[in-house]
């Protein structure tokens, strides 16, 4: 490998001589990796996608299942709310005409 030395002087000319090139970036040259490591690699990548499509739908379908459950509870709960807000909104209008004296 050369050495470019006074490069930030004349940055208009690129070096004419060959540079040799080793190591790109300094790392070193890929290695061959085996076909077993290589086969593990691929595999165990599969079947983790595999078990993540599996679990997503096991789990939508629990979600599903859930979500109906709790839509039933909100509709169940619906008019037992209603009458609860209307009972503390004329406790609040009893509070308030005590308060300031005024009817509403």
């Amino acid at each position: 490998v050369l050495e470019i030395q006074n490069l930030s002087k004349n940055l208009k000319t690129a070096p004419t001589f060959p540079i040799k090139m080793d190591a790109v970036g300094g790392f070193k040259a890929p290695v061959n990796v085996s076909p077993l490591i290589r086969f593990s690699r691929w595999s165990l990548l599969l079947a983790g996608i595999s078990y993540g499509f599996v679990r997503h739908n096991r789990l939508s379908a629990k979600e599903k299942i859930l979500r109906a459950e709790a839509k039933a509870e909100k509709e169940r709960m619906a008019p037992i709310l209603k009458a609860e807000k209307e009972r503390f909104a004329k406790q609040e209008l009893v509070e308030l005409e005590k308060i300031t004296g005024a009817k509403f």
